[in-house]
């Protein structure tokens, strides 16, 4: 598990730099806590999917980013498989829309 860091304090350096420390990394932020449910922080996470499979577009908010990229975690977890191809491209789309609002 991945120390916690608040999104504002997020540096480069707390990146993950492949593709099995996106998961370390998911795992140091609680959408469920932060959205104050599990409802509140899926249908976030549903909603951003279904867009990005709809038009490849990702929010800016670094708090709605990483609930995605938790929640792809918690899906992987509770699924008990790792995300096929087209899960894992989001995963690093977000990632990579993650990164690109940590370094502006």
């Amino acid at each position: 598990m991945s120390p916690v860091i608040a999104s504002a304090d997020l540096r480069p350096e707390h990146l993950p730099t492949d593709d099995q420390e996106w998961r370390v990394f998911a795992s140091g932020f609680d959408g469920y806590t932060h959205w104050n449910s599990f409802e509140r922080c899926a249908d976030i996470a549903n909603t951003t999917l279904s867009q990005y499979t709809r038009t490849g577009a990702l929010p800016t908010d670094l708090d709605v980013l990483r609930t995605c990229l938790f929640f792809e975690l918690r899906r992987e977890r509770h699924s008990g498989y790792p995300p096929d191809e087209a899960g894992q491209l989001y995963a690093k789309a977000v990632q990579q829309a993650i990164r690109e609002q940590v370094t502006r």
